[in-house]
């Protein structure tokens, strides 16, 4: 079984909580510390694809798990080796289109992390701000974020670090794709807002949603002036998932590596591995 992971180490050094947790989960399921190695690098053996928006990257040694494309334009530089599942149905006919074999399962493998990590939920703020790289390079801001019972949260912190002040709220708004996810997984209210910076289409948001059956959404445009009650009414309960066919999907996943509390939770206790 190939061992190698890539996803997004250029930014940060892979420490932005949608590239950091790739390693997490894949030991969390395979048991295994994975050599991992950046998105953009070549490689002789196989590697698995898996959190990101990152299919772009996929070559003829790429088995992917779970990854995306970042816009309506991109396509892949290679065929991939093998697609066990991805991110979305728009991932999914885009590869379709380009004629590769693409099961119907999918899910971003970070919806899985709240079956390794709960904290019990303690809400101290109405409102927890995530921002993309690039609001947060810009030093884009929000008036609101001077109140005592709101949270900006970076997503360059520790992994459960991050979780914990993503549970400490009430409700999340975010401008970056894996602060909606990860509200999702945890079953808080959610709103993305956008602060007229552009990073690229809205493909990707579109992909994700559209794998929880929820319809395109409307981004909140937002400015200094933005209050408190604009965002939290623009927000959006939580749709659950289930996460069992993406589990039962993942081609590491050893039954042995994995709490039986945890597999029987997800549906998966009689897999036999």
């Amino acid at each position: 079984m190939p061992n190698t992971l890539k996803y997004c180490m250029n930014y940060a050094g892979g420490k932005n909580w949608g590239d950091a947790i790739n390693p997490v989960i894949y030991k969390l399921l395979s048991g295994r510390n994975p050599k991992c190695i950046d998105q953009t690098k070549t490689t002789k053996e196989d590697a698995f694809l898996c959190i990101g928006s990152i299919l772009l990257y996929a070559d003829k040694h790429s088995l992917v798990w779970g990854a995306g494309f970042h816009s309506y334009s991109a396509t892949v530089k290679e065929k991939p080796k093998e697609v066990f599942a991805v991110r979305g149905p728009l991932s999914r006919a885009k590869l379709l289109d380009m004629k590769i074999e693409c099961p119907k399962v999918f899910g971003d493998p970070a919806i899985l992390y709240p079956l390794f990590y709960r904290p019990e939920y303690n809400p101290k703020y109405k409102l927890g701000i995530i921002k993309h790289c690039i609001d947060r390079k810009k030093k884009a801001k929000i008036d609101i974020e001077n109140r005592d019972d709101v949270l900006v949260i970076s997503m360059l912190g520790e992994i459960n670090e991050v979780v914990d002040k993503i549970c400490s709220c009430e409700c999340i708004a975010s401008s970056s794709l894996h602060g909606m996810i990860a509200a999702d997984a945890y079953g808080l209210p959610s709103c993305r807002i956008w602060f007229g910076n552009y990073y690229g289409d809205s493909f990707k948001f579109h992909d994700y949603r559209s794998s929880i059956g929820k319809p395109m959404e409307k981004k909140l445009k937002v400015s200094q002036s933005t209050s408190l009650k604009e965002i939290i009414s623009h927000s959006e309960e939580p749709k659950t998932t289930d996460s069992k066919d993406l589990l039962a999907s993942c081609p590491f996943l050893r039954k042995h590596s994995v709490d039986g509390e945890i597999l029987r939770r997800s549906g998966l206790s009689m897999l036999v591995l």
